[in-house]
């Protein structure tokens, strides 16, 4: 009886040909969901983004999406300081007394071209607030980076292929640590760079790179607050256009080198606090420009100070103070119309306190912010000339 049945009925068909039109729908609607998650995670994320699903960022908290990815992707949100960005924002100015640190994600705003962190909360016992990113060499569009925190650690290498940078500004009041790598050379657009460390410890070591002679749009360089050694490279003379050099609070060494006369455009040079030694090169007193700071106070310099100093007719502060200087003050400094400081404390200086300076001195009576440091007994010495002028 069954193999009558059989004959009328045929063979039965395997089980895969009788589902196979099922599977073919369930493979094409698969092929389907695929593409349309692929064409979304690729309008919200850079094609070299770890971050590249919707439910890896629905679960990120530093993340935070104003829509669902199927109604508008561009909308989802980066937090930062105490605010949500979306990835289109170009400029961000965080001005606060505390703040948590920068997140990974920070690399997700693509479109930043300013980028700008300033924390003014407690300097003396200053909390960590972490490591600066690798993720900000992602943020190739940037002209403006300035982090004033209290983060710490090295400078991610990644933050030298932001090559449209002009402006570059890393001061920790914690501890910045590593050294200036020679890829700062690859920042080619740079017109203002600022590296230091506020902290009691720490600070960026080794010395100034060669490279950062390839810099040459360079207007203010600032090095200071570090443990910076060796001695000034070649290099930073020929960076024209400077007109604010700081390299302060340091371990340079060495001479000062005569070139710095090169830097025509100087406005304020700031170099205490190292172990310069030898004698001030006469080129400095024809830096004309110099309107604002002339500071070498704390080294190891020697010799007379010029009567070459009356040139620098501009000058409002000069420290000369803490170094070996002999020989006698150079009345040329009382003949400064613009000087409002004067520190020469702490030297072996000779004779008495040129009538020029203690004509200046009196002014105070006028210029409550003219000061003069020499010393207690030469102080009294000035008052004493002073009296009988």
């Amino acid at each position: 009886i069954a193999s009558q049945f059989e004959t009328r009925q045929g063979p039965r068909r395997p089980l895969w040909r009788r589902h196979m039109w099922d599977i073919l729908v369930t493979i094409v609607l698969g092929v389907v969901v695929v593409a349309v998650l692929t064409l979304v995670t690729g309008s919200i994320l850079p094609a070299d983004s770890p971050t590249n699903s919707p439910t890896t960022l629905l679960n990120n908290p530093s993340i935070y999406p104003t829509s669902s990815p199927t109604s508008n992707p561009t909308l989802f949100q980066v937090y930062l300081g105490d605010k949500y960005y979306n990835l289109q924002t170009r400029k961000i100015t965080y001005f606060d007394v505390s703040f948590s640190g920068i997140p990974s994600e920070i690399g997700l705003l693509t479109k930043l071209t300013e980028l700008q962190i300033i924390v003014v909360g407690d300097r003396k016992t200053p909390t960590p607030t972490g490591i600066l990113p690798s993720e900000i060499g992602n943020l190739i569009k940037l002209t403006t980076l300035e982090i004033i925190s209290s983060f710490a650690g090295s400078i991610p290498c990644e933050l030298f292929n932001l090559s449209l940078l002009k402006e570059l500004v890393l001061s920790s009041y914690s501890s910045l640590t590593g050294q200036i790598p020679s890829e700062i050379g690859h920042l080619t657009q740079l017109e203002r760079l600022a590296l230091n460390s506020k902290g009691l410890d720490g600070g960026l070591n080794g010395t100034i790179p060669d490279e950062i002679g390839h810099l040459t749009l360079l207007q203010n360089v600032d090095l200071s607050s570090n443990l910076l050694t060796g001695s000034i490279p070649n290099a930073i003379f020929n960076l024209y256009l400077i007109e604010d050099l700081n390299l302060a609070h340091n371990s340079l060494i060495g001479e000062i080198p005569k070139e710095i006369g090169d830097l025509t455009k100087l406005s304020n040079l700031q170099i205490e606090s190292n172990f310069f030694n030898g004698t001030i090169p006469s080129e400095i007193f024809l830096l004309r420009g110099l309107d604002r700071l002339l500071r070498l106070g704390g080294n190891l310099l020697t010799g007379n100070i010029p009567s070459d100093i009356g040139n620098l007719t501009l000058l409002r502060d000069i420290d000369f103070s803490a170094n070996l200087f002999t020989g006698s003050i150079p009345s040329e400094i009382g003949s400064l119309p613009q000087l409002k400081k004067l520190r020469l404390e702490s030297n072996n200086f000779r004779g008495t306190v040129p009538y020029e300076i203690c004509e200046s001195r009196r002014k105070l009576f006028i210029f409550p912010s003219f000061h003069l440091y020499i010393s207690t007994q030469v102080l009294l010495l000035c008052f004493t000339i002073c009296s009988h002028a």
